[in-house]
């Protein structure tokens, strides 16, 4: 599941992506993985964890049982926002990433 947001810019009517959100199911186990992009332009606006709120919904609509992700240590905004909607962020100090996962 892709969940784009986009608007007409003002000065010329073209569409403009602002960000996309993705849920993608893993083989075997039911649960999904999720990824956000953002412009720079829309970061801190609550864009983000608006898509991720709407993707976890989706995740419940589709009766998935966990939804991770996993994030740079260095992206403290994307821990932030997986926080803000519910997930458990915890450092993974053997593989130099930090995980996020929601069980739902």
């Amino acid at each position: 599941m892709v969940l784009v947001v986009e608007r007409r810019d003002a000065k010329n009517g073209q569409p403009e992506i602002l960000g996309v959100g993705r849920l993608s199911k893993l083989h075997g186990p039911n649960e999904a993985e999720f990824a956000l992009t953002i412009g720079d332009q829309c970061q801190n606006h609550g864009l983000g964890t608006q898509l991720l709120r709407m993707l976890v919904q989706v995740g419940r609509d589709e009766k998935l049982e966990r939804i991770t992700a996993t994030i740079l240590p260095d992206n403290r905004e994307m821990q932030h926002v997986a926080r803000k909607a519910g997930f458990e962020v915890s450092h993974e100090t053997g593989a130099g990433e930090v995980l996020a996962q929601l069980r739902l």
